[in-house]
């Protein structure tokens, strides 16, 4: 069966964009406490070598945001995934494509390991190849790659958490990926975790046939 590509898009009903669009102005008090906000977002799917995952995400408001960003492999085997990706490389780019950093491990970090209790990341095992860094960006749009270097591919989750939890100022909006989709396992999975005290509304989609047109790809 020929593998699809699709694009999954979790963002606000405000006008938020993903990878193809621009952000849209935060709306009037939506760094209060008690409003809704996006605290994690994340997207598990199936590498390749010519085929890495690709997630992007926003930063909205008007001061930078400190991030945690994650590529687990080995991490996923706790949770019984099967075929993970054993070395994933992350890579952060900003809006340009420009590579902002690059992390093949977490190098069993006590400081990485205090972020990931107070976010509510699950631990990584020490000694585990997963990957993981802490990064303050400016608002925009960014997007995590997730590669497979010894070309064996498999099952991976990038994962990108606020770290500054009620700090006003800037908030996540969107989260958008990029990635193969097949029969048998190969499903794109987004996740996203809301906290606060109040409902919000968001835009979901999935991706298809519009790539063809967007982005001049075959086989959507």
């Amino acid at each position: 069966m020929h593998a699809n590509r699709s694009l999954i898009g979790l963002c606000f009903a405000i006008g938020a964009q993903g990878l193809f669009g621009q952000l849209a102005p935060a709306p009037s008090g939506a760094d209060t406490a008690a409003e809704a906000r996006l605290v994690n977002l994340s997207t598990r799917a199936r590498v390749a070598a010519d085929n890495p995952l690709i997630t992007g995400f926003a930063i909205n408001g008007t001061n930078p945001r400190t991030v945690l960003v994650r590529a687990a492999g080995p991490g996923l085997a706790a949770f019984g995934v099967p075929g993970v990706v054993a070395a994933p490389h992350l890579r952060l780019h900003d809006a340009s494509g420009a590579v902002i950093l690059e992390n093949s491990g977490w190098g069993d970090s006590t400081a990485l390991g205090k972020v990931f209790l107070a976010t509510g990341a699950f631990p990584f095992a020490q000694g585990s190849a997963d990957a993981a860094a802490v990064v303050t960006l400016a608002p925009g749009s960014y997007s995590v790659e997730v590669l497979d270097d010894s070309g064996r591919g498999g099952v991976a989750l990038a994962e990108i958490y606020d770290a500054q939890g009620t700090a006003a100022g800037s908030h996540l909006v969107n989260v958008s990926t990029y990635g193969t989709v097949s029969a048998g396992g190969g499903e794109l999975i987004s996740g996203f975790v809301l906290a606060g005290n109040a409902p919000r509304q968001f835009l979901v989609r999935g991706v298809g046939p519009a790539l063809e047109k967007q982005i001049g790809r075959a086989h959507v």
